[in-house]
């Protein structure tokens, strides 16, 4: 007969051996996740776009690798951002998201310390909604520069 005792230890050892062993890969993956190129200090991520995307623009998870443009004239699920487009894509072709963090572009001309919000058409403004949600997505640093933070909607 086994003792209880042993083969809790035993697994608890094989689960302290299983982690060490995979934290390398944890650690890889991290990496990935971090972009710290001329174009964002940020965390990207890949999705598919269920349609077609301009750049700079709010998407929100549609299914597990999918993603597609928001809108927060709709639901709340609609107005729920999860990251923005670092380029325009076609339909169900791999798009790159900028999730947290900095992002950088000639095309982002706000002041410095304006709060960014989600837009009907699902691009950035400086301009509060003043019907059905309103999502913060973060604020300018100036100079082309945005300081992703995304917020949940609040409904208006």
């Amino acid at each position: 007969m086994t003792n209880s005792k042993s083969f809790l230890l035993n697994t608890r050892d094989m689960k302290d051996i299983y982690i060490r062993d995979n934290m390398e890969l944890i650690e890889n993956k991290i990496n990935e996740l971090i972009d710290t190129s001329e174009s964002a200090t940020s965390v990207q991520e890949s999705f598919l776009c269920r349609d077609a995307l301009l750049g700079l623009r709010a998407v929100r998870r549609y299914y597990f690798d999918t993603v597609k443009l928001c809108d927060p004239s709709a639901t709340y699920f609609d107005a729920c951002v999860y990251g923005i487009t670092l380029a325009g894509n076609s339909k169900n072709t791999k798009t790159k998201i900028v999730t947290y963090g900095i992002l950088k572009d000639t095309n982002l001309d706000f002041s410095q310390d304006e709060v960014l919000y989600l837009n009907t058409d699902g691009s950035i403004t400086n301009v509060a909604p003043s019907t059905t949600y309103k999502t913060i997505i973060g604020y300018s640093l100036g100079n082309g520069e945005i300081f992703i933070n995304i917020q949940p909607p609040i409904e208006v």
